[in-house]
């Protein structure tokens, strides 16, 4: 973290570790500390809370210990395939990183002995010991026939469901239809199709989620959506605090004239007043949350040509999850 945020503030060291670190351990490491609010002085207290915790959680023996035996008897069990390979690989980076990293071919093992399913591993049998396949491609071995398999049985399944519904509506010999199965009084176009088209097994979204019975659709529509933003001069949702129209901001007796903290007053901050451009005013000195300017001014650097409008421009998508 320190080498690659070399030269930046504190608060941009915050945001770079909530970024590379994962959902579990962020979770973990940050239960019962308040959150940091908009003064840079919080975000340098609330970092130091952050690495005292996970120095004190994780920079210990038992805890390298419980790490690689929780690493030694990781299997499927009843997770999908996806999700069994992403454990193992979480517990493969927290002991790179806790100073005790494993071999490439061990990994390969423990995806290979760790498998439930024993043609699953019937298949994937020759590429386990050769030696230039590496555990990357050893693993998209594994998937590629996990998919495979996959689709067999469900191309199995609606066969299946197919031929049942063909033999419940064909009633007679000779292929006669009984006309309470409705097959002549429908036109061609009307008639539904026997089964339902399936989920491809192909399609692996949100990382590994493509064993998931249950499916639900989600339709997004891309943009800016203007409903969710807040402004922190006026405290209203809707806009930007660049963007605001009111002609003061609100409660700016009770909040600092640099940075809008409520939590402090301006000879108090510590955000260097001259290094601050305000987006709203193009004035130095201040932020976009307490300026005091009647009407916003764009900025000459915001400025852009105005997109050629296009007739086929059109965005679409269904996530199923």
């Amino acid at each position: 973290m320190y080498h690659e945020t070399e030269g930046h503030p504190d608060v941009v060291r915050y945001l770079w570790l909530k970024k590379y670190t994962s959902s579990r351990v962020w979770k973990e490491v940050t239960t019962g500390l308040t959150p940091p609010s908009r003064c840079y002085q919080d975000y340098e207290r609330q970092l130091k809370k952050i690495l005292k915790q996970l120095r004190k959680t994780f920079d210990t023996d038992e805890h390298l210990h419980k790490a690689e035996r929780q690493f030694n008897n990781c299997v499927q069990g009843t997770d999908s395939v996806y999700v069994f390979i992403e454990r193992l690989e979480d517990l493969s980076s927290e002991l790179y990183h806790l100073g005790s990293p494993v071999l490439e071919y061990k990994m390969k093992w423990k995806l290979y002995n760790g498998l439930k399913g024993s043609e699953l591993r019937l298949r994937v049998n020759d590429y386990l010991d050769d030696r230039e396949v590496d555990y990357m491609e050893f693993k998209e071995v594994v998937l590629r026939q996990h998919r495979r398999m996959a689709n067999i049985n469900a191309t199995t399944e609606s066969s299946r469901s197919f031929d049942k519904k063909a033999r419940d509506d064909s009633r007679g010999s000779y292929g006669r239809r009984s006309e309470d199965s409705g097959y002549r009084n429908r036109r061609p176009w009307q008639r539904q199709t026997s089964y339902s088209r399936r989920e491809s097994v192909n399609s692996v979204e949100a990382g590994y989620s493509t064993d998931d019975n249950e499916t639900r659709e989600h339709h997004v529509n891309m943009g800016r959506d203007l409903s969710g933003m807040k402004c922190y001069r006026c405290l209203k949702r809707g806009h930007s605090a660049k963007d605001c129209q009111q002609p003061e901001p609100a409660e700016l007796s009770a909040r600092c004239r640099i940075c809008g903290n409520p939590q402090h007053q301006a000879d108090t901050c510590r955000i260097k007043s001259d290094k601050l451009i305000c987006h709203r005013c193009n004035n130095p000195g201040h932020l976009a949350y307490v300026c005091t300017s009647k009407t916003p001014t764009s900025s000459p650097s915001s400025t852009r040509r105005q997109p050629t409008p296009r007739s086929t421009a059109r965005v679409q998508m269904v996530i199923n999850e």
